[in-house]
């Protein structure tokens, strides 16, 4: 089990990270012309509008207690597609929306560990932020992806996907949400977490090593 220091830290991470995912959501709505989001006050930072009790809370909870990959999902965002101005196209900008702001957040922290690496020592705890704000988003992000409702990934999916193929996962959804189960349950998940951890700690290193 993490320190305590550790567990405030990827609380705090965790919290900012959803509610950027959720507000970028519902941001992306309003431009594409449903403010439902909006008006509803889910376009915010404050994480107590997005919580959803277990998603957000007791999963991540558990995995910080036992020391697996923080991840988990927040209260969906309300959308009315009937709103948006093309609603195909909109749907799939709107769901993207959110692990795209959680691969920026990554991104910032990235920049901010090379850019500042000399001096990050003197403050106690700042790396280790950094390190958690990297690694937390970009889980979130391919967590997101993965093409099961009510993910992101799978409305990307769905837009892609014949008509052929969207009839068969309607006729046989059962099968993919025990698939889903599966995959939480196998490990498959972690090594999956591990491996796009794993791009991102190259990345940085070999930034860090052309900087500095």
């Amino acid at each position: 089990m993490a320190d305590p220091g550790s567990i405030f830290l990827m609380v705090a991470v965790f919290a900012l990270a959803i509610s950027a995912h959720e507000s970028a959501h519902g941001y992306a709505a309003k431009r594409c012309g449903d403010p439902t989001a909006e008006r509803m006050g889910r376009i915010s930072l404050n994480p107590l509008v997005h919580v959803d009790l277990f998603g957000t809370v007791l999963l991540p909870a558990l995995l910080i207690m036992t020391g697996g990959y923080v991840f988990g999902w927040a209260k969906p965002g309300p959308v009315n597609t009937t709103n948006l101005n093309y609603p195909s196209r909109d749907r799939v900008i709107v769901s993207l929306a959110g692990p795209g702001a959680n691969l920026a957040l990554a991104t910032t922290s990235i920049l901010l560990t090379v850019i500042f690496y000399p001096f990050l020592g003197l403050v106690d705890g700042l790396y280790l932020l950094l390190q958690f704000n990297t690694r937390i988003n970009v889980i979130l992000a391919v967590f997101n992806m993965i093409p099961v409702p009510p993910l992101d990934g799978a409305s990307v999916f769905r837009y892609f996907a014949s008509a052929e193929t969207e009839r068969w996962l309607e006729r046989n959804s059962y099968v993919v949400f025990f698939g889903f189960l599966l995959l939480l349950m196998s490990g498959v998940l972690h090594l999956i977490f591990r491996f796009f951890i794993d791009i991102t700690t190259v990345i940085q290193g070999t930034l860090l090593a052309i900087v500095w």
